[in-house]
């Protein structure tokens, strides 16, 4: 007879049922600081493809400076790698 419901499994012979392991500060990803692209290297990249009806989307919809964590979802729709991108300083410049 076969037993519905959840299974039971000895906890001692699953890896991930004990401490949870944290990589150190200095490796994986660093999502501490936002990661930003010139929306103008976005656009430049759309044409190139000429998909220049997105690349006038991108251009009226997204702010100068792209943070690719907030938009990593648009940025995958339009097949665009940020990390094949120079990355922007958000600072204002002159200060």
């Amino acid at each position: 007879m076969r037993r519905s419901g959840p299974r039971w499994r000895d906890s001692s012979a699953d890896p991930f049922s004990g401490q949870l392991r944290v990589c150190p500060p200095d490796e994986g990803d660093d999502m501490t600081s936002p990661t930003y692209v010139d929306k103008a290297e976005i656009v430049s990249t759309l044409r190139s493809r000429r998909l220049h009806a997105r690349a006038d989307w991108v251009d009226r919809e997204l702010p100068e400076l792209v943070d690719t964590y907030r938009n990593a979802a648009l940025l995958r729709t339009l097949d665009i790698d940020p990390a094949a991108m120079a990355p922007s300083d958000p600072a204002p410049q002159g200060r």
